[in-house]
């Protein structure tokens, strides 16, 4: 899925720029990988297959994490370009690649293997700095048998199906496991939204109020808010209601009408083999009554577990509903303290809570000035959304900031970002600056402009599917 380029937006548009809204700036491309990029592709024009592949290899070997511009607004990974590349002019560089650079990645896996440093981390980093080989290859399955180990099956089937589709041999072990997650996938999945219709939200005067998403796991349900989190069995009965023993009720929420659509509720579960809930992981506010954080709790009982409320996370807002993928819990967070406000996707470890890595997006700088200024303003819009979407080896965002991001969920490298351009409903953006000059809270003339209340991807055939969430 490293390859995914082509994204389609329904109902989208660009954030606009200018005294309403923030400014969304994404992190730079490298105009050294850009005119690598072109030589590289003048040598395949020209028929030096060889060449190409070497100059791809310095690319690599320069930066493998590295963004390039592809077209006026949107980032890729070196990768990713390949893959954009003609069907036929892919495939000729890659086998290029693989037949000039195999030896050298056998050498270098030799050498971490005697030294034995083949950690997860360097696995990863591995396979980002010989993509195209065999021996990239083994080291994406090597990674998976690593995830397997630790109990993240829908892991180590992406590092499994993603090694095989880069050149890496299935053997008899791998080939048993994939078959066992298939079996799991057949039986179905053990956790996921109820549907729950609210016909309040349809009303003009509720554009603004929270939205609660229950989700099933097993024979429970879980709820949550801004500060509970309820379980309750399938006839309706509470088994148990979990608050935070240090929550400051006198505090008001930071935000609990913003101006987009409202707070979102919607718990992420962690599920054993059996399908019995073991952690359950929410977004809720801080018990200092400021901006949002993660917590966890046991599933059986509400025990907390862990939260971001610690140094680790110092000056963090959670921006989005947790997304749940094996031992990867994955959020949206901008930071506060900084002053060009930094957003970022982050993978937490969903046993211990501790950060595995942190992705930065880009700035919003205007963000940071509006939410220390607490003024009402459209810019909420990316303060409240809905979880990421995981897709095999990616964790894909449309963060309400005009660019839809794909991150790579084991290693936290950026692998593209594309912007989408739309009209912005005049009407919208009346209601959006008499809101910000005069406090108002009257939703548009017609509120249908503003019920888009979950902004998670959708990946369908290769592409990318979003119902983009900023402004009309």
């Amino acid at each position: 899925m490293r390859g995914i380029t082509w994204v389609t937006t329904g109902c989208v548009g660009i954030l606009a720029m200018g005294a309403v809204g923030a400014t969304f700036a994404p992190s730079d491309g490298s105009a050294s990988l850009d005119r690598s990029a072109a030589a590289v592709a003048a040598d395949m024009k020209a028929g030096k297959t060889d060449s190409a592949a070497r100059r791809l290899d310095a690319m690599l070997a320069d930066d493998a994490t590295g963004m390039m511009g592809r077209g006026e607004r949107s980032l890729v990974s070196i990768p990713a370009w390949v893959a954009s590349l003609p069907n036929e002019e892919a495939k000729t560089l890659a086998e290029a690649y693989r037949v000039a650079m195999e030896a050298a990645a056998r050498g270098a896996m030799n050498k971490s293997r005697r030294e034995d440093s083949m950690r997860w981390e360097a696995l990863m980093e591995f396979a980002e700095r010989y993509p195209f080989t065999v021996a990239g290859a083994e080291a994406l399955s090597m990674a998976g048998d690593v995830a397997w180990m630790a109990g993240d099956l829908a892991g180590a089937a992406a590092l499994y199906g993603e090694s095989s589709t880069t050149g890496g041999r299935k053997n008899a072990a791998t080939q048993a496991k994939l078959e066992a997650w298939n079996r799991a996938i057949a039986a179905g999945s053990p956790a996921g939204l109820l549907p729950a219709p609210q016909r309040g939200w349809n009303q003009a005067a509720e554009v603004f109020a929270p939205k609660y998403f229950p989700t099933r796991a097993g024979a429970t349900i879980y709820i949550s808010g801004r500060r509970d989190l309820a379980a309750l069995s399938a006839d309706g009965k509470v088994l148990w209601v979990a608050t935070p023993k240090d929550f400051k009720e006198a505090n008001p929420p930071a935000h609990p009408n913003s101006g987009g659509r409202g707070a979102l509720h919607q718990p992420a579960v962690l599920c054993d083999v059996r399908g019995e809930p073991q952690v359950v992981v929410v977004r809720q506010q801080g018990a200092d009554g400021g901006e949002a954080c993660l917590r966890a709790y046991r599933a059986s009982d509400g025990k907390p577990l862990w939260t971001t409320e610690t140094d680790e996370f110092r000056d963090e807002a959670v921006l989005s509903s947790p997304a749940m993928s094996g031992q990867f819990i994955y959020a949206l967070t901008l930071n506060r303290a900084e002053a060009e406000g930094t957003l970022a996707m982050e993978a937490i470890h969903i046993v211990t809570g501790h950060r595995l890595w942190r992705a930065p997006l880009g700035q919003l700088a205007d963000a940071i000035m509006v939410r220390r200024r607490q003024m009402a303003s459209p810019v909420d819009e990316f303060w409240d959304q809905s979880a990421p979407a995981v897709d095999g080896d990616l964790v894909i965002a449309a963060p309400n900031i005009g660019y839809v991001i794909a991150v790579d969920r084991f290693s936290g490298a950026v692998r593209w970002m594309t912007a989408y351009d739309a009209a912005i409903d005049g009407k919208v953006e009346t209601w959006n600056r008499y809101r910000l000059s005069r406090g108002s809270d009257k939703a548009p003339a017609d509120a249908t402009q503003l019920k888009r209340w979950v902004n998670t991807p959708v990946v369908v055939g290769g592409r990318v599917v979003v119902a983009r969430g900023d402004r009309g």
